[in-house]
């Protein structure tokens, strides 16, 4: 009896490592990453990069980051600067050429039982800024506060996006929850698996929101036309005017849509 209970134990452990290794395999494949076991990275406090520069020289933005976080905040003064928390000032590649700031981040991969220390990119924003913010993340969140005159793009591989009030945002997300307090003009936001929540809409073009495995809540948003479908789950909307020049798109293919108190 131990025998064969030994037997089938250790069949299962062999599904199992199978299985894991299944689907490491496949997500290599697709998306071309590899893995490592760790306990986790921790956050840098040593700042390798720190430049400021002024607005008539930056009209447009990219950031990159392998793993770490990215936060935008408003600038104490009327400068755009860039402060960046790693390792080694080697990580940092930047540029800037025909009024386009580039800043990109490697970083290094914790291996084993060895926790190694993430980046982080701080970006300095005055609120008059009304260039293109583009920000790509591995592995990492994106905070960003409120800029009434930017346009953001945000594309997250695995982690959170949060915004305050922005103009237009337009953000992908594979892995992770997008969390926004108000959009006033337009948005393209795209969820694979996590929810989409925002507070306030007040879209004065067409927009388009989905997510694949996830729920989407709109509490507030105005007089614009919805056209919403659900393939697994609820559809709730309060208000909607099929008459209005605005449309917003929403597709949720498992999760509820909610749009309105």
């Amino acid at each position: 009896m131990k025998s064969k209970t030994g037997i089938i134990l250790s069949i299962a452990l062999l599904l199992l490592l199978i299985l894991v290794l299944s689907a490491f395999l496949i997500s290599y494949l697709v998306t071309g990453r590899s893995f490592t076991i760790s306990w986790g990275h921790f956050q840098s406090s040593n700042s390798i990069f720190n430049t400021a520069f002024t607005l008539e020289e930056v009209n447009e933005i990219s950031l990159s980051q392998e793993y770490g976080d990215i936060t935008i905040e408003e600038s104490s003064d009327n400068s755009i600067r860039l402060v960046v928390y790693g390792e080694n000032a080697d990580q940092v590649d930047w540029d800037l050429t025909n009024q386009k700031l580039e800043l990109q981040t490697k970083g290094k991969k914790s291996y084993f039982f060895f926790p190694t220390p993430k980046n982080k990119i701080v970006l300095y924003l005055p609120t008059s800024f009304v260039g293109q913010v583009s920000v790509k993340i591995d592995c990492g969140s994106c905070q960003i506060e409120d800029f009434l005159q930017a346009s953001f793009s945000i594309d997250c591989d695995a982690g959170n996006v949060e915004m305050g009030s922005v103009k237009n945002a337009t953000v992908k997300c594979d892995c992770g929850n997008i969390e926004i307090k108000e959009i006033t003009n337009q948005c393209n936001l795209r969820a694979n698996l996590g929810n989409i929540s925002i507070d306030k809409l007040n879209l004065q073009e067409d927009s388009n929101i989905r997510v694949d495995m996830g729920n989407i809540t709109v509490e507030e948003t105005n007089d614009i036309y919805i056209d919403a479908h659900v393939d697994l789950g609820d559809l709730n909307i309060r208000q909607n005017n099929r008459n209005a020049p605005v449309t917003l798109t929403v597709n949720c293919n498992c999760g509820n849509i909610t749009i309105g108190d």
